[in-house]
C-alpha cells in the first residue's frame, strides 16, 4: 500500500476543517481530546486519552456526508504503549444513531508500526472506533493517529489528516 506522507487539512479542533466534527463519549481532560486522535502526531498529545472507568468508550467522526473508506489505520501512543487498545470494533453509521460494525479486533498487542485494518469499500458518514481493553495500564486507555485508507486501497483519505505515518 502506497501511503502519502502530507495532507491538508488536518483536525485542529473537534471542528475544524469544516464540515468534519470529532466527538468521543469520553475524555481523559481536553488537553486529551478525542479530536486529537485525528490530529496526526503532531505533538505528545496526539493523543485520545480517558480514564479506564470509561471503557468501554468511544471516538467518532462526522465527515459531513457519506465518505467512502477502504479501512482504517491505528497508531499507538508513543509513550505509554500499556493504554493502546487490545480490543475494539469500529462501525459505521448514516444517522448517528443505528451502528453498523464493520470491523471487530481482539487480543492485539499495540506495536511501534502503524497498525492498518483492511476491509471491503463502505460509505457512511459517521465512523466511530468503540475501545472495549487497552493494553493493561492500570488507570488510562485511549489510542494515538486514526486515519482512513481510500476505498481503493491506494493510499490514505485525503481528508482530515496531516503528516507523517509516524506511530
Amino acid at each position: 500500500m502506497a501511503f502519502v506522507n502530507s495532507f491538508s487539512p488536518r483536525m485542529t479542533s473537534t471542528n475544524t476543517p469544516s464540515p468534519l466534527v470529532v466527538s468521543a463519549s469520553a475524555e481523559f481532560s481536553s488537553y486529551y481530546s478525542g479530536w486529537h486522535s485525528l490530529e496526526s502526531f503532531t505533538h505528545n498529545n496526539s493523543v485520545w486519552l480517558i480514564n479506564n472507568a470509561d471503557l468501554p468508550a468511544w471516538v467518532k467522526i462526522d465527515f459531513g456526508a457519506a465518505t467512502s473508506i477502504g479501512g482504517y489505520t491505528i497508531a499507538r501512543h508513543g509513550y505509554h504503549a500499556d493504554c493502546n487498545p487490545t480490543a475494539w470494533t469500529f462501525d459505521g453509521s448514516d444517522d448517528n444513531s443505528a451502528w453498523t460494525v464493520l470491523d471487530t479486533q481482539s487480543s492485539i498487542t499495540p506495536t511501534f508500526e502503524v497498525q492498518l485494518y483492511s476491509m471491503t469499500a463502505v460509505s457512511y458518514r459517521y465512523y466511530r472506533l468503540s475501545i472495549t481493553a487497552n493494553n493493561g495500564h492500570a488507570y488510562y486507555g485511549g489510542c494515538g493517529d486514526i486515519r482512513f485508507i481510500a476505498p481503493d486501497g491506494g493510499g490514505l483519505l485525503r481528508v482530515g489528516m496531516s503528516g507523517g505515518m509516524n506511530g
